[in-house]
């Protein structure tokens, strides 16, 4: 698999990478808006590229109400052109998008006073 590069990334006392940001960005699936208030963890992350498809899941974590981040990912999802399936809302939530020939699962998870997001994307099989 191939994992692009972190610029500017850097290093906790852990020694996790994260990557931060102030404004929404594109990370590998490069139609999922992710907030800018979530930082990316590229330890608990993996993607899968070739030149048509791009697969696998980011980890993010980052303070931010769940209920606002839910909605910020059916918003900007819909002007990516992905299309809401359905979805849970709870302590764990999750949302499911459809998109071409393309799944995509967001779990959102309230951990003390932020919150830990998954998004995950898989090819559809026939």
């Amino acid at each position: 698999s191939v994992l692009k590069p972190i610029e500017g990334a850097s290093s906790d006392k852990e020694g996790t990478l994260f990557q931060r940001r102030n404004s929404p960005v594109y990370h590998d699936f490069d139609d999922i808006l992710i907030p800018g208030e979530l930082r990316l963890n590229r330890k608990m992350s993996s993607v899968f590229q070739t030149e048509t498809v791009a697969a696998g899941v980011l980890a993010f974590s980052g303070k931010i109400d769940t209920q606002t981040l839910i909605q910020f990912f059916k918003d900007n999802m819909a002007k990516d052109n992905w299309r809401w399936i359905s979805g849970f809302k709870g302590t764990s939530s999750l949302l499911i998008f459809e998109k071409g020939n393309r799944w995509c699962v967001i779990t959102v998870t309230g951990v003390g006073y932020g919150t830990q997001t998954n998004v995950w994307v898989a090819p559809k099989t026939n």
